[in-house]
């Protein structure tokens, strides 16, 4: 990755990652509870540990006030010299929202299959990195498969707090690829079960046309 590839994708990605507040929540949140409970057994772990999370606090805040070239190297630095702490695991989610949210979706993708790969037991971070995956797909035009991915999401983590966002866009993909019985179903899915959401009335009207059709 050449560094000026990185920074135009910054200047190009600022308004998106300072508007995509509610991914930057969720990391919040998540890095809190995932910091407050990590139980250390020996001294030289421990010492080890806490400079990892030491750098993935320094992150997290450079990311905080827009400075992603910060962020990034500090999560880089993070994720090649601790790699087996829990800390670096969550620095390698991180890096794949950084990297998706200027814009630079390959390594999004890299940095979110091998945070994946770590068996990582949190689930909200899971599901969140796997629909970062799902949204790759819907950039790439694999409209099918990201469906699928957002379908089967659904289904796999029921507790996430913006699961009716994955059912929204499995629908706006089926529809995307063609699949208009399936667009159909998951739009009023979406109108029966999240009636609240903002986002209902849209549903309706694609609803109607596709049954005008």
């Amino acid at each position: 990755m050449k560094e000026d590839k990185f920074i135009t994708a910054v200047l190009k990605g600022t308004g998106y990652a300072k508007e995509n507040t509610q991914g930057v929540l969720l990391v919040v949140v998540a890095l809190v509870v995932i910091i407050a409970g990590i139980v250390i057994w020996r001294s030289h772990i421990a010492n080890k540990q806490e400079n990892a999370q030491s750098k993935l606090g320094i992150a997290q805040i450079a990311y905080q006030d827009g400075q992603f070239l910060e962020a990034k190297d500090s999560l880089l630095s993070l994720v090649n010299g601790y790699g087996k702490t829990e800390s670096a695991h969550v620095g390698m989610f991180l890096l794949g929202h950084l990297y998706y949210a200027i814009g630079i979706r390959d390594s999004a993708g890299i940095f979110w299959n091998d945070f994946l790969k770590t068996g990582f037991e949190d689930k909200d971070l899971q599901a969140a990195a796997k629909a970062g995956l799902a949204a790759i797909q819907s950039d790439n035009g694999n409209y099918m498969n990201a469906a699928e991915t957002y379908k089967d999401l659904y289904s796999e983590y029921p507790d996430y707090f913006n699961r009716g966002d994955w059912i929204f866009k499995a629908a706006e993909n089926y529809l995307a690829a063609g699949e208009k019985g399936k667009a159909r179903e998951f739009f009023q899915k979406f109108i029966d079960e999240y009636g609240e959401n903002p986002r209902v009335q849209n549903a309706k009207i694609i609803v109607a046309e596709l049954n005008a059709q």
